[in-house]
């Protein structure tokens, strides 16, 4: 068995195991393996044995926490939640049915995330499972999505009721609302006016907050007769923990040990230089380019990394302002994407602020929409190999014609605020065979 196929083995054998001291055995088996292996690589940067060796260990310690922990309770709240989780009543047939659909989807996914493994007999057909790992990674973006669905559906259902309750509140008893609602004087005019200022995801995210606030020390019947519906707040409480912890069960590659040893090298470099660390790169949904990369969402972020030779330390001054002239521009390139969105956030939060403005609301959930649909080619776009347009129509469960209109536009943009890397780009996914 080779050195990556034997760590391969070692990864998934402690993430699986659900006995926490016998995990402890496993990873401490990991640590052995991998300890040398990232010191080799670290050394093959330049780097001494003494810095390799704390630089290793550092990078050990920080994928034990991600995996080891936060992985675990990410398990242990979607689990919770799951099981907890029930169709509301009053909703119809048709509602219960798409509940009970995506909580049967989310259990098995669970159980494949969690307790997705290898055997030695495997290794001699390493795609087989590489294939298979990233079709249950590729699960977690239309689970999501469905969550977000749902969660949408609730506040166009129940937000004009929670805005009167809070308005009211507000009026007649400022004392309570303030114990029931942080900064409640005059809140519930303030909200009904700011509630479209910001992205969808965060209108979605500030009602879960407006409404498990509200909810918060009022007896359950209470709250249930005041918006109309019963079972609301635990349905919201628990598809928004759903949505929040499924992406750090990702199953990850080895490809994440060398990413964490690179950027903890290259945050020492420059601590020494007295700067501050490298900044994550903020994407649409609120995470990082940095942390898809760790997360190997799709399976193939970090396949070649996995090959000490695929991670490179850059020289420590030119190289270090080249990645962040790189990081501005991509910022920039992913605000012009957006642009549109930003527009019509601004038009929608002037308009709402002298009624309902149904309409710009409206033209806001449309863009934002399409903007989420941009982002998820766009990561489609940096996996190695790059897939072809109907694998990402069916992995993202869109037609072929959207995947092009959005290809279309990410490729014009990309050329314009990249215009050094435009020529490779095309040159890669030629010679990938991807579709133009």
């Amino acid at each position: 068995m080779s050195a990556s196929n034997d760590l391969d083995f070692r990864l998934y054998a402690w993430l699986s195991e659900q006995d926490e001291r016998r995990a402890e055995l496993r990873f401490s088996s990991y640590f052995k393996a991998a300890f040398p292996a990232i010191c080799h690589h670290l050394r093959s940067l330049g780097q001494s044995n003494a810095n390799a060796e704390d630089t290793a260990q550092q990078a050990l310690i920080k994928l034990f926490k991600h995996l080891g922990t936060t992985r675990r309770v990410a398990a242990q709240e979607v689990r919770s939640a799951t099981a907890g989780l029930k169709p509301i009543d009053t909703w119809g047939p048709m509602h219960a049915r798409l509940v009970r659909a995506w909580l049967q989807q989310l259990t098995a996914f669970l159980d494949s995330a969690i307790n997705f493994r290898i055997t030695q007999e495997s290794q001699e057909n390493p795609e087989s499972w590489k294939d298979f790992r990233n079709e249950i990674n590729w699960q977690i973006d239309p689970l999501r999505r469905r969550a977000a669905r749902f969660l949408g559906e609730v506040r166009t259902r129940v937000e004009p009721n929670l805005l009167s309750l809070l308005a009211d509140s507000s009026a007649a008893a400022p004392s309570t609302a303030a114990e029931s609602t942080p900064d409640a004087g005059g809140e519930g005019e303030e909200l009904s006016a700011d509630v479209g200022t910001a992205s969808l995801t965060a209108e979605l995210s500030r009602f879960v907050s407006m409404l498990l606030d509200y909810a918060h020390h009022r007896d359950s019947s209470q709250v249930n007769s005041a918006l109309g519906h019963a079972g609301v707040c635990e349905f919201v409480s628990g598809t928004a923990s759903v949505h929040q912890h499924l992406p750090p069960l990702a199953i990850p590659s080895n490809g994440l040990l060398y990413t964490i040893a690179k950027r903890q090298l290259i945050d020492t470099l420059r601590a020494k230089k007295h700067e501050e660390p490298i900044t994550d790169i903020a994407d649409a949904s609120g995470g990082s380019v940095l942390d898809e990369l760790e997360l190997d969402i799709g399976g193939s972020q970090l396949a070649a990394a996995d090959s000490p030779s695929a991670v490179s330390l850059p020289d420590q001054a030119e190289g270090e302002e080249r990645d962040s002239e790189v990081e501005r521009r991509y910022v920039a390139f992913v605000e012009f994407l957006r642009s549109p969105l930003t527009r019509a956030e601004g038009v929608l939060a002037s308009a709402a602020t002298h009624g309902r403005a149904t309409a710009e609301r409206a033209r806001v959930a449309s863009l934002q929409t399409k903007f989420e649909r941009l982002v998820a080619v766009l990561g489609a776009l940096r996996e190695v190999p790059q897939p072809t347009e109907e694998e990402i129509a069916r992995r993202l469960e869109l037609t072929r014609n959207q995947v092009k209109y959005a290809i279309e536009r990410i490729r014009d943009e990309f050329n314009h605020f990249f215009p050094d890397l435009a020529g490779y780009s095309e040159g890669r996914r030629k010679n990938q065979g991807g579709e133009g």
